[in-house]
């Protein structure tokens, strides 16, 4: 039986990923190919599997954290913000499913939230529900057609700030991973919950910032053609102005000639 569970532990990383792209994929509304799919599906899995094996916890959470947005920017073609928002969408999932679900798993069971991931059986009835429950989010999403509108093309003026956040954006969030469900039974929930909270208000914060800061200098740049337009057209008028005088002129000397 253990060599059955840890060869379907194994397998069940690339499930989780492949629900977590699916959502991602949804939400971010990037259009993909299956084969896209598959090879993002198969690069991050293999990748977290090796991570596990040669990385100690909690330091691989961090590895993973960066090769999520890498490999999104690469194999789905989209900008940076979409790939980290990608990596975003992954750990608010499991923060707003994984750890509820846990709590109610220890409340339900009347056991400490490790026996859950350190017992065979509970653990495969916590991921069992824990992808059900993401699969119903992708089909309420796809249903509803949710997805972040097209706002989120920005200038390349602003990587150096969207990078910025994204460093300290998930080191905050793997921190937080790490912490809750290490003590998750020895912190109260309202402090797990206030947790989630504040980093949903970060994240959201960040993006309403970003996405202002591109919005205005969008439009003073639209502003700046504008006037460009408006001087060139100012121009062109005064130079008709100018040939139709001389035109005029001409024919009033030809006309004189003529009469």
């Amino acid at each position: 039986f253990r060599v059955f569970y840890d060869f379907a532990k194994r397998k069940v990383i690339f499930i989780e990923n492949y629900l977590y792209m699916l959502n991602f994929v949804q939400v971010l509304a990037i259009k993909c190919s299956k084969k896209q799919k598959s090879m993002y599906v198969f690069a991050i899995s293999s990748l977290a599997l090796l991570n596990m094996i040669l990385i100690p916890m909690p330091y691989y959470t961090f590895i993973n954290i960066i090769l999520c947005p890498i490999l999104v920017y690469f194999i789905f073609k989209v900008s940076i913000l979409k790939s980290i928002l990608a990596e975003t969408i992954i750990y608010v999932i499991s923060l707003l499913l994984g750890t509820p679900l846990i709590l109610l798993f220890s409340n339900v069971l009347k056991i400490p939230s490790t026996l859950i991931s350190t017992i065979p059986l509970f653990r495969i009835l916590y991921t069992i529900t824990f992808f059900i429950l993401m699969y119903l989010l992708f089909l309420f999403l796809r249903k509803k057609n949710i997805h972040l509108p097209t706002i989120l093309k920005f200038k390349n003026s602003n990587n150096s700030a969207i990078l910025l956040n994204f460093i300290i954006g998930s080191i905050s969030i793997a921190v937080q991973f790490y912490i809750e469900f290490t003590f998750v039974d020895y912190i109260p929930i309202y402090l797990i919950i206030l947790s989630i909270v504040i980093l949903l208000i970060y994240f959201s914060i960040s993006l309403y910032s970003l996405i202002r800061t591109n919005k205005l200098e969008t439009t003073t740049e639209e502003l700046e053609k504008e006037q460009l337009y408006n001087q060139t057209l100012l121009v062109f008028y005064d130079k008709i102005r100018e040939f139709k005088h001389d035109f005029n002129n001409t024919v009033q000397g030809i006309g004189g000639y003529i009469a």
